[in-house]
C-alpha cells in the first residue's frame, strides 16, 4: 500500500513537472526530453531516481527495462544493466561492471526526423 501511494505521488509530481516544462525533464543526473535523453548511471543514483528515470521516459513513450541492480549498504547505485527502447523502434542495452566514482555507463539519444 505504501509503494502504490509512493508511486501515485510521484506520478502527480512528474505530472506536474511536465506542465510546467513540456519540452522535457532535465536534472542533475539526466536529461529527458522527446527528442533527447541523456542518462549517464553513476554512484550518486538511489532507486527512486531509477524510478523517476522510468516514469520520466515512459511519458514520451520510451521504455526501459533495469536487468539487474545492485546497490551498496547505503542504497546507492553499485551495479546496473539496462536496456532501453525508443520511440523510433531502435533498442540500446548496457552492462556495468562494479562502479566506481568516475564511471558513467548510460543512454545518449538525439532524436532525427526522417528525411523526406
Amino acid at each position: 500500500m505504501k509503494r502504490i501511494a509512493f508511486l501515485l505521488i510521484l506520478f502527480l509530481a512528474l505530472f506536474s513537472c511536465d506542465k510546467q516544462n513540456p519540452k522535457g525533464i532535465s536534472n542533475e543526473l539526466y536529461s529527458i526530453s522527446k527528442d533527447e535523453i541523456d542518462i549517464h548511471f553513476t554512484t550518486k543514483y538511489r532507486s527512486e531516481d531509477l524510478e523517476n528515470i522510468q516514469l520520466s521516459l515512459d511519458s514520451f513513450g520510451i521504455y526501459i527495462i533495469y536487468d539487474s541492480l545492485r546497490f551498496d549498504d547505503s542504497g546507492y547505485l553499485k551495479q546496473i544493466s539496462a536496456s532501453i527502447y525508443y520511440s523510433d523502434n531502435t533498442k540500446s542495452s548496457i552492462v556495468s561492471r562494479e562502479l566506481s566514482e568516475t564511471d558513467k555507463p548510460g543512454f545518449s539519444y538525439k532524436h532525427t526526423p526522417a528525411q523526406k
